[in-house]
C-alpha cells in the first residue's frame, strides 16, 4: 500500500485532533493533545497553530489548554439545521436494514402539530401490509407512534392534548417515557400491531419515531422481544447517525 501524501497526512492529523475534543474534557494541553494523537508535541504544535489560525481552535491564556474555536461553533450549527433537513436520507440505510431483517413495515415519522406525519416508509413484501403513504398525517392519539410524542411533550403541552383527546390513555404514555418504546395493537386499524421508538437528535431533544408494524398474528407471538429490541436498536443507530450521544 502507497503512503499518504503530504497534504492527506495533514488533514488526518488535525482531523485527529480536533476529535480529541469528542470526550468528556472541554480544554487539552499540547501534551494531553500529543499523548491522545500519539503526534510528536512539537507535530502537534503546529497542527494546533494552523487550527487557530483558521478559528478551529482557541486557546485559554490562563491555563494554556485549547478548546474548541468559533468556526466549530458556526459549522455545528449549519450542520444541525442540515441534519434536520436530511433526516430521511441519514435514516433511509438503517430502516432498510430494519425491514429486510424481519420483513415488515418500517416508517418515519415526525410530529405536525396534532399530527403525526410520515415522511419516509419501506414496506415488507408480505400480505396485509398496512395501508399509510409517504405523506398522510394521523391524529396523535391513537397508536404506538403518537404516544412516543406525547411521552416526550412537556406537561402544559401534554395537559393540552389530554383536553383535546380524552381517549389518550395517560399511563401507557408514562410507560413509554420510563421504558423508552411502546406497542399498540388494534388502537387505531383493527389486527396490526406497531411497535414505537424515539430517534434523539445531537441536542438530545425527540425528532422523530421510527415504527415497525404489521399484523397481528406475525407480531404476537415469541419473536416480539426481538422485533421490540431490533426497533430500539435501529432508532438508536439512527439517533446516533444524526450526532446524539448518550452520556449516561
Amino acid at each position: 500500500m502507497s503512503e499518504k501524501k503530504p497534504t492527506t497526512r495533514s488533514v488526518d492529523r488535525a482531523l485527529d485532533i480536533l476529535e480529541c475534543f469528542l470526550g468528556k474534557e472541554r480544554e487539552l494541553s499540547l501534551m494531553e493533545i500529543s499523548e491522545m494523537t500519539e503526534l510528536s508535541p512539537s507535530t502537534a504544535h503546529r497542527m494546533i497553530n494552523s487550527l487557530m489560525t483558521r478559528h478551529f481552535l482557541e486557546r485559554n491564556n490562563e491555563n494554556k489548554k485549547f478548546f474548541l474555536g468559533r468556526k466549530i461553533a458556526k459549522l455545528g450549527s449549519m450542520s444541525l439545521t442540515s441534519i434536520d433537513e436530511n433526516l430521511k436520507e441519514l435514516a433511509k440505510e438503517y430502516m432498510i436494514q430494519l425491514r429486510d431483517k424481519e420483513n415488515e413495515n418500517v416508517s418515519l415519522y415526525v410530529l405536525d402539530g396534532d399530527y403525526k406525519l410520515c415522511v419516509e416508509r419501506f414496506l415488507s413484501s408480505q400480505t396485509l401490509r398496512q395501508v399509510i403513504n409517504i405523506g398522510d398525517r394521523l391524529k396523535i392519539d391513537k397508536g404506538s407512534t403518537g404516544r412516543v410524542f406525547l411521552s416526550h411533550m412537556e406537561k402544559e403541552e401534554l395537559d393540552a392534548m389530554l383536553k383535546k383527546y380524552p381517549n389518550i390513555d395517560i399511563e401507557k404514555v408514562n410507560q413509554c417515557r420510563e421504558k423508552g418504546y411502546t406497542i399498540s395493537n388494534g388502537e387505531r386499524d383493527e389486527g396490526l400491531v406497531g411497535i414505537a421508538a424515539p430517534i434523539y437528535g445531537a441536542d438530545n431533544s425527540l425528532k422523530a419515531v421510527l415504527s415497525l408494524s404489521g399484523p397481528s398474528f406475525r407480531f404476537i407471538n415469541e419473536n416480539l422481544n426481538d422485533k421490540i429490541e431490533d426497533t430500539k436498536a435501529t432508532a438508536y443507530e439512527i439517533s446516533k447517525a444524526i450526532g446524539y450521544q448518550n452520556n449516561n
